[in-house]
């Protein structure tokens, strides 16, 4: 406690420093904390990991239980997942004297935020764009009282191209003001920005150049690029019972990380910039309660973020600024601790590999692995691979579509054929007539109107009963789909000879998120849903074609749709082979259920070319007989050497 008091800190602050054990203060905080509590503008520059949060944080806290204010500070940081971490440290150390922090971010409500910001908390951390966007939009609320101002990675705020809104942030606060500034790194632009909001300030730096903490074990692997993900499972199972952290260029390969590494069996999480704000926080919360000890990420989870137990950090891609290096591996070896990384250097990244190892003056030593233990995992991943690559298409299908997949189960709709029915009705009232119109409650109803009620009908109809026999014949019959040992990954070993020829009942699934419900649709792969009902639904369709298109010249017409209704149900059926949802035997199954239904309910249902016939017959009656008297037969006897009627 006496090394907290010799900084000037009171003695609830001091206490509460003791409670969180910090037994004593790090070096950015032994040279900033004293200068703050002096009223001094200060440029704090420190590596990672060194406590520079707190050395901002401690003194305004003293500050504002000297001089109790609403709107007290304000804390400028890059990314999100800062904001929300700096406000749980204020919350901490400020727990002993009450202090209410607010977080403005976006990807939030922005009513929901108006609402926190009228009840005047003490202290705001914010990003930029939102905060600038509070400042316009929302009424009674200005910085005009502020006292503190702290930009925390400064050079990152920079770097995302957020220098118009903190520009205008800077002309609406007070210049009677203190202006801290933290960083690990300084940049000309941030010493740009020390000259246009600071006054005479100190610099305090930890050190010179740019470098990791000693206690950081940094190793690099070289691999052809082809083989990167077959490394990245090597050394995940080698070093299994460690939290990691992988960072990634993109989103997109963040995703794809990701999901591989789950079909794989392991417990990850992504986290990027593209996911809302929500599903960031959840991310964010299983990684640091340890529910999740993989955590995939870009390069917005690599400033600030203080998760103690991050033991590995592997930099899957290597990043493009040399300087983000510092900042990813400073995830680890925090505040004393120990900590590895390991950075993947493909035939493409030698250069920003010699980039990085010039900045931080250090040769990295090369990680050992086996290649022949390594390559051992390649056919695996290469399954997996293969089975994200089809996933990954359809984030992509659903993104363009803009739908959102629920599951990998939905129906088809079946809103595009009744669609066709209404045309199919509408224009067949154009060209024939004959039909008297429907009275219903009073209102006269077109009768191609009644006649599509009618067809949609029986088509829906068809639909449940085609989707009932489905699922009657799934509880029944059930099987397991193609990709069950992937999805369940079982607990038994095949390669045992007790458990070969024979069927195996007793086992569990060992895949992590494996909830009860996708054990069950694993479960039911015969016959094929998709596959009987587009059947039903295709088939049934260019049946209905072939009543309704009777106009003059619609004959090619017809045919070509009927033609693209089979298409359709063929493409549908043999998609779910090819993406390993069903087998062969399953899809045949289905679409013959499919067609059955199809042929039952326009025959016996609909009763579709009842139309069809009536005409035929009335055409037949109404048609003159070629009658011809015999000459050679008895005198007055008639004999029909035309059609014959038939027993219509």
């Amino acid at each position: 406690m006496d090394d907290w008091k010799a900084l000037g800190l009171v003695d609830t602050l001091c206490n509460t420093c003791i409670q969180l054990k910090w037994k004593e203060p790090t070096s950015i905080q032994r040279e900033a904390i004293p200068l703050v509590l002096q009223d001094k503008d200060v440029i704090g520059l420190a590596e990672t990991g060194s406590g520079k949060t707190a050395a901002f944080a401690l003194p305004i806290l003293q500050a504002l239980l000297e001089n109790p204010q609403r709107y007290f500070a304000l804390v400028l940081t890059p990314t999100r997942e800062l904001a929300f971490q700096i406000s749980e440290q204020f919350e901490a150390l400020g727990s002993c004297i009450g202090v209410k922090c607010v977080v403005v971010v976006g990807g939030m409500d922005m009513h929901a935020q108006g609402l926190l910001l009228e009840k005047k908390p003490h202290i705001i951390i914010a990003t930029p764009g939102r905060l600038v966007d509070h400042l316009e939009n929302t009424k009674g609320f200005n910085l005009r009282q502020l006292k503190f101002l702290v930009m925390d990675e400064a050079d990152r705020i920079l770097n995302m191209d957020f220098e118009v809104e903190v520009d205008k942030i800077l002309r609406v606060i007070p210049r009677e003001r203190r202006t801290l500034l933290f960083s690990a790194t300084m940049t000309k632009k941030v010493q740009k920005l020390q000259r246009a909001s600071l006054r005479n300030p100190v610099k305090v730096e930890m050190s010179t150049k740019y470098q990791t903490v000693e206690k950081l074990q940094q190793y690099y692997i070289f691999i052809p690029v082809k083989y990167k993900s077959v490394y990245l499972v090597h050394i995940l199972n080698e070093l299994a019972g460690n939290s990691f952290m992988i960072f990634c260029g993109t989103c997109n390969n963040t995703v794809r990380t990701a999901l591989l590494l789950r079909n794989l069996g392991f417990t990850a999480v992504p986290l990027h910039g593209q996911m809302s704000q929500n599903k960031r926080i959840a991310a964010l919360t299983k990684f640091k309660a340890k529910n999740r000890s993989i955590l995939i990420s870009t390069d917005v989870a690599s400033r600030g973020l203080d998760i103690p137990h991050v033991d590995i950090v592997i930099n899957f891609d290597i990043p493009t600024h040399s300087k983000d290096y510092i900042h990813r591996v400073g995830r680890t070896a925090r505040a004393g601790r120990s900590g590895r990384s390991i950075t993947f250097v493909t035939q493409y990244d030698v250069e920003l590999y010699q980039r990085i190892e010039q900045l931080i003056s250090k040769q990295l030593p090369l990680y050992p692995t086996e290649e022949e233990e390594v390559m051992l995992l390649q056919e695996r991943v290469s399954e997996a691979q293969r089975i994200v690559k089809m996933d990954m298409k359809n984030i992509e299908e659903n993104k363009k579509s803009g739908k959102r997949k629920r599951d990998g189960n939905n129906e088809d709709d079946d809103t595009e054929q009744s669609i066709g029915i209404v045309i199919g009705e509408y224009l067949h009232a154009r060209h024939f007539s004959g039909h008297t119109a429907k009275v219903l409650f009073g209102y006269t109803i077109p009768p191609w109107l009644w006649n599509a009620y009618e067809k949609i009908g029986v088509f829906g109809f068809g639909a449940a009963c085609t989707a009932l026999s489905t699922d009657i014949a799934k509880y029944t019959v059930g099987r397991l789909r193609p990709h069950f040992m992937k999805v369940c990954v079982p607990n038994i070993d095949c390669s045992l000879p007790e458990n070969q020829h024979r069927y195996i009942e007793q086992f569990n699934c060992t895949a992590t998120g494996m909830s009860a419900r996708m054990l069950k649709e694993v479960r039911l792969s015969f016959p094929s849903g998709h596959s009987s009902f587009s059947a039903y639904t295709m088939i049934y369709l260019a049946m209905y074609l072939q009543l309704r298109m009777r106009w003059k010249g619609s004959k090619l017409l017809k045919h070509l749709l009927q033609l693209l209704c089979l298409f359709m149900a063929w493409f549908t059926a043999m998609t779910r082979i090819s993406n390993y949802k069903h087998h062969w035997s399953d899809v045949l199954a289905g679409s013959t259920l499919g067609t059955i239904n199809a042929l039952l309910v326009a025959y016996c249902v609909a009763d579709l070319f009842k139309e069809e016939r009536e005409r035929h017959c009335s055409t037949e009656k109404h048609r003159p007989a070629d009658y011809e008297t015999e000459t050679g037969g008895v005198a007055g006897i008639q004999v029909n050497n035309g059609t014959a009627n038939r027993n219509c």
